[in-house]
Order: C-alpha cells, then structure tokens, then sequence
C-alpha cells in the first residue's frame, strides 16, 4: 500500500464477487472470491470466514458496502455490534477508484471514471455511469450518465428489452414514433404496456445512473441479446460485434442539474434506432456505440481534472473488463493530453476489488483525521 495504515481493517466487500481484505500496516491481503452471497452455500461460507477474522485477532474497523440490503452490510453491523468494533461504509463507486488507486501505489486525488451494472448512491438511486473527484478518503461526484427508469428493477438486468424501452422512451420524451416502437414487436404487446405503465408512473422503476444497463439496451435494440442468461451476456456479445469496427461516433449532450453535470444519451439513442431501422448492420452500431461512450467519459473526466488540476484518472468497473471501452477511454484521454491513467493490474476491475478499495478509503479518512 502506498502509506501505512494506522488500523487493523477488515472490509467485506459486496454481495456480488464478494471478497474480504485484510488491511494490517502497508500489507493489504485480498481473499479468493466468495461469489453471490444470495447462495446459501458461499454465504455459510462469508459468515465462517468472518468469524474466524474476529477469532484471530479482532480488527480496529470493519468495512462494508453502502447498500443497506446488502447480505454483506448485515453481517458486518452485526458481528461489529457484538463485538463493539467500529463499522464504517464506503460508497459503491468510491470503493472502486480507491481499488484502482491502491494497486497503483497512488495515495493522491485523482480523477475516477466508475463504471459498472449497479452500486447503491449516496440519494438511494443506483449508480453505474460515474465521474468522481476521489481525494482518498472522501469523494465527490463530478458527473455522470442522465439517469432514467429502471422498470422490474432486478428483472431489468436480466431482460434486456425493459432498460431498452425506459432509454427510448425517454429519448422521445414519452412520444415514441411507430416505426421505432415496432423495434420491441418480439416482446409482448401487454408486457410492453405494463412497463411503460410502470415508468409513467414511477412505480417499481427505481432511477439509475447504470452504464452496464445501457449496455444491455443497446445489446437489445441492435438484435443481439433479448435476455441475459448469465452475467454480461448481453455486453459481451455487444463487443464481440464492435471488433474490427470503424471508430466513428454519435452525438451526446450535458445538462447541470444542480452542481452535477449530467450525460445525456438522448441523441445517440435516437441515432441507433433510426441505424437499425435503416437495416445499417449491428457491428457498425456497436462500434459507434463505443466510441461514443468512451468519448463521453474520457471528454468529461478530462474536463473534470483540468478544473481540479489534477494529472491523474483512475478506470475502474466491471464496465472496463470491455477492452474496446477502455481503449477509446485511454486513447482520448492520451489526446487530451491527461499524462497519468490508472488501470487495475493484479485485481478485477469488477466487484471482486471492492473490499481492497473499502479498506483502502477508511484507511486514507483515518489519516487524514490524524
């Protein structure tokens, strides 16, 4: 680690991918995933796992995500209640730019571009298209993806067709043209009605910042994947089809919305519909997918370091295991002239480097308390 932490922290990460972390001085030892705690057999394990750190050698803080249903959250309160150790959380997003920054041996603010399915917010909505000024030990959100409805909440990260339909109806401000409704003639005509239902009137469609959401939509409308049938299906046939592809791109716009700069998707959402009803084929849309969201961040990110003046943006997220994403994020930072770009080399940039990043962010708001 970059500085010695003056506490002994265990932090137990999240509830996907889950991992603990050892903090102990400058030596952070990070564990062999858990895997979905929402599995009877690897939360028996989680919870024997944490017993054994309290029997060993209670630690001077536990860590959690923020997410107050989170398996994780609960047993981490609760075995620190009983043992009268201080529990700390650490935001979804800032766990991952401080992961990033800890395996680079950086101890100073940088610029964080976070981006993944879903991590709980600091409002209650879900995050997962984020620019963060980290300073470690706190963080503050510099901007990110205009957030939009979520209708099913964990049914849409499944089927792809309801994060789809929310971006496009939002993209036409509720009046969807016919030609482009007739993109959803595959799901029923009743399903589509209930949703939209649902979006209209806020019921069961929580608000979402998510990028890897935007991926499944956008995995949808091209004629990719309707449904994932395991994680990131639908992202990775999205890529799988931007290989080799023309780097050219969509429009976007921003908007401030009370201190917070805002990525609107709007234009390129209603470019891609008019692309695929104009039968353009599905691997040049995802091409200029890509480099349309990884102009969009590395633009923003780069913007957000000039005005902090800062050198360094850290890429993080399970968004980023997408090499082609990260490459156009790198790249145009390089163009922008931003000299330092951090990228996770030891560790998964998805939920798996959670805890190292939770241990890392109590380590560096202890310091700067002392």
């Amino acid at each position: 680690m970059p500085f010695a932490s003056a506490l002994r922290i265990v932090a137990v990460g999240g509830d996907l991918k889950d991992t603990f972390c050892r903090l102990q001085g400058r030596d952070a030892a990070v564990s062999a995933p858990f895997g979905d705690l929402a599995d009877p057999a690897n939360l028996r394990a989680f919870h024997a796992a944490l017993r054994l750190e309290f029997t060993q050698a209670p630690p001077d803080a536990l860590v959690h995500d923020l997410h107050p249903s989170y398996h994780s959250t609960s047993a981490a309160r609760q075995a620190a209640g009983a043992a009268g150790v201080p529990c700390e959380a650490v935001q979804h997003h800032h766990a991952h730019v401080c992961a990033c920054l800890a395996e680079n041996g950086a101890a100073t603010p940088a610029i964080g571009i976070a981006c993944d399915g879903t991590g709980f917010g600091t409002d209650g909505t879900i995050w997962g298209g984020e620019i963060l000024y980290v300073s470690p030990g706190d963080f503050e959100r510099c901007a990110s993806l205009a957030a939009f409805p979520l209708p099913g909440g964990d049914a849409a990260a499944r089927q792809t067709w309801r994060p789809a339909w929310s971006l496009v109806h939002q993209a036409y401000e509720g009046r969807v043209p016919a030609d482009v409704e007739g993109l959803f003639d595959r799901v029923p005509r009743q399903e589509r009605r209930t949703v939209a239902a649902m979006i209209a009137a806020g019921v069961n469609a929580p608000a979402t910042s998510s990028l890897g959401r935007v991926f499944d939509a956008m995995s949808f409308l091209v004629g990719l994947c309707d449904c994932n049938t395991f994680e990131g299906e639908a992202a990775i046939r999205l890529q799988e089809a931007a290989e080799g592809q023309p780097p050219d791109a969509y429009s976007w716009e921003t908007a401030m919305d009370g201190g917070l700069e805002r990525l609107i998707l709007g234009p390129m959402i209603r470019s891609i519909c008019h692309d695929v009803l104009d039968r353009r084929p599905a691997g040049g849309i995802a091409g200029a997918f890509h480099a349309t969201v990884g102009r969009m961040l590395a633009k923003t990110a780069a913007v957000a370091a000039t005005r902090r003046c800062l050198d360094t943006v850290a890429l993080t997220g399970g968004c980023f295991l997408n090499t082609i994403l990260a490459g156009h994020v790198e790249r145009t930072l390089a163009e922008l002239g931003v000299p330092r770009v951090l990228r996770h080399t030891r560790l998964s940039p998805g939920d798996a480097g959670l805890s190292l990043g939770q241990a890392f962010a109590v380590a560096a708001r202890h310091r700067s308390m002392m």
